[in-house]
């Protein structure tokens, strides 16, 4: 049976705005565990890495969604970012709508921000994807984040993404400051055979097909897999 004739249905797997359904799998649950030891260390700097469609921005934005209201977090795509539009970006997810027209200025606005969540005992969370797509200067104002502090406690958590392993710019001498506070790393593994069933259903459940199974059998599944 053909997926158009199943029933009214919205996409299933379009790859931007919120998913219609997040469906849990092993390696999406460790991806969410090592997303919770960032968030619960003082050096809170993670980096997430994994091809295109593993679900490396689907557990992110999912984890933001879950924290509590009031913990700022800001997720930046950084591909073919300046310094200028990286700090533009994090200050617009934090709901800061004015900000000054210098990366300096910016920088040290943002420095007060945090500084003042933290304060209160909310450590924002600061997730970048495409790092290895940046340009210098943004990779640069990074360093500088991560360098910020009030008292002893780093005044962000900051997860890091790319869809390769891309080692050779966390630990450039220019990263240092990056390297110095990275907690571990993390590879996005692929589903199972079985998980994959039911990722498939799940979604095509979730966009409105009364009947997955019947829709999209096993067998193609399992067919889809190979």
């Amino acid at each position: 049976m053909e997926i158009a004739h199943a029933g009214p249905m919205i996409r299933p797997f379009h790859k931007r705005g919120r998913p219609v359904a997040v469906i849990h799998y092993q390696s999406e649950q460790a991806a969410r565990q090592f997303l919770q030891s960032v968030m619960a260390s003082n050096r809170g700097v993670g980096f997430l890495f994994g091809p295109d469609g593993s679900g490396k921005k689907t557990v992110i934005r999912d984890f933001v969604r879950q924290l509590p209201a009031n913990h700022a977090a800001a997720i930046v795509d950084g591909e073919r970012l300046n310094a200028a539009e990286l700090l533009a970006a994090i200050h617009s997810w934090f709901g800061r709508t004015v900000v000054p027209d210098t990366p300096e200025a910016s920088l040290q606005a943002l420095e007060r921000y945090l500084a003042q969540q933290s304060h209160y005992g909310r450590v924002p969370l600061i997730s970048v994807e495409n790092i290895n797509k940046m340009y210098p200067s943004a990779l640069g104002v990074l360093c500088k984040i991560a360098k910020l502090k009030v008292g002893r406690v780093f005044a962000a958590r900051m997860v890091l993404d790319s869809e390769n392993p891309t080692f050779n710019i966390i630990n450039a001498p220019a990263m240092k400051p990056i390297a110095a506070r990275l907690l571990s790393a993390f590879e996005m593994g692929p589903m199972s055979v079985f998980e994959t069933v039911d990722y498939l259903h799940a979604k095509l459940k979730a966009a409105g097909v009364k009947n997955p199974n019947h829709a999209m059998p096993a067998y193609i599944c399992d067919e889809l897999y190979l």
